[in-house]
């Protein structure tokens, strides 16, 4: 099972995005469906999403490690099962709170991982695009994240799994403030896009419905909440996931198909040579050439079989990749580049 790490401040938007991507995706998105493994879970999940749906009320946020896990399939077929693990997000408020033990537990909590999704809420860039009297706060608390980032240990684990920002309340941006969010994050986050960092680092804003407000806990909600996930890009963060499972997936299908191969032309090879011999030196060396046919004509089964399994992995892939929308901007290695 795949862990995917969430980490963002205080009030980013991580809670409700998982009631909202609990919801929207048991419906599914273009032939992808997600489902909670845990009934009791499930039941959760969906309790605080009729919170925000039906009392229009913004839940609480969580200060402690919430666990989730769910079976991603594709066209009904399972595909990944991964594990939602949020780190204490309550804790992430101040640089005061950064102690060699919470770093400790960060480094551990980041080796275990598959996939990173860092958390920004969109209130947080308006503030720093309009310099506003927090920003300078804001700012400072977001260096906590950088901080954690440069540990050198934490940047050889980024340089291995992809890292997703989600840009959280994206229905506050204006449109004149939306072309700035992705420079706002590049400024926030060096570490990330650092040419020569052999990252894979993913930007999408992200949002739950219309004319939300800020959502502050408590409060009464405001405006529209989505019911399809592809309105407010919901579907992106564990798509972008999926591509990168399904990626590494094939890598792994081909070195074996590749050992396949070798292994096939080292019998090719053993056949030519018992062909070579007379009798007595196949007695002699032990050759049988019916063995070392059986053995090569089952090497070319596996090698058929193996092709078709990177064969559907490759049309999954296909499929994942059509599945990102312009808002997505995609770096690797600290460069802009395309699916």
């Amino acid at each position: 099972m795949k862990q995917l790490s969430i980490i963002g401040l205080s009030k980013a938007g991580k809670t409700c995005y998982i009631y909202a991507m609990a919801k929207s995706m048991l419906k599914g998105y273009d032939g992808i469906n997600i489902i909670a493994l845990d009934d009791d879970l499930r039941d959760q999940l969906n309790d605080g999403w009729r919170q925000i749906r039906r009392g229009m009320h913004w839940p609480d946020g969580t200060d402690h490690v919430t666990t989730c896990e769910f079976d991603c399939s594709l066209n009904l077929h399972p595909i990944m099962e991964f594990c939602w693990n949020d780190f204490k997000g309550g804790t992430l408020t101040s640089m005061n709170e950064i102690d060699k033990k919470y770093k400790k537990e960060f480094q551990e909590y980041l080796g275990g991982s598959d996939g990173l999704l860092l958390f920004v809420p969109a209130d947080n860039i308006q503030d720093i695009l309009r310099e506003t009297e927090d920003a300078e706060d804001i700012l400072d608390d977001l260096d906590v994240l950088n901080e954690l980032f440069m540990n050198p240990q934490n940047r050889s684990t980024l340089a291995q799994i992809p890292v997703t920002v989600v840009v959280t309340k994206a229905d506050l941006l204006t449109d004149q403030e939306k072309p700035f969010v992705y420079e706002i994050i590049q400024m926030l986050f060096k570490p990330l896009f650092e040419v020569g960092n052999n990252m894979h680092t993913l930007v999408v804003p992200v949002s739950i419905g219309e004319n939300l407000g800020r959502g502050n806990q408590g409060q009464e909600i405001q405006g529209t909440v989505f019911q399809n996930p592809e309105d407010g890009n919901i579907h992106i963060p564990i798509v972008f996931n999926l591509y990168h499972f399904l990626k590494d997936c094939i890598a792994v299908e081909k070195r074996h198909l590749g050992d396949i191969d070798a292994e096939t032309q080292r019998r090719v090879a053993k056949l030519r040579a018992a062909e070579s011999h007379n009798g007595i030196q196949r007695w002699w060396n032990g050759e049988d050439r019916d063995e070392i046919r059986r053995e090569i004509h089952s090497n070319e089964d596996l090698q058929k079989r193996k092709k078709e399994e990177i064969r559907n992995l490759e049309l999954q892939l296909n499929k994942i990749s059509s599945l990102f929308t312009q808002d997505c901007k995609y770096f690797i290695n600290g460069n802009l580049v395309s699916f």
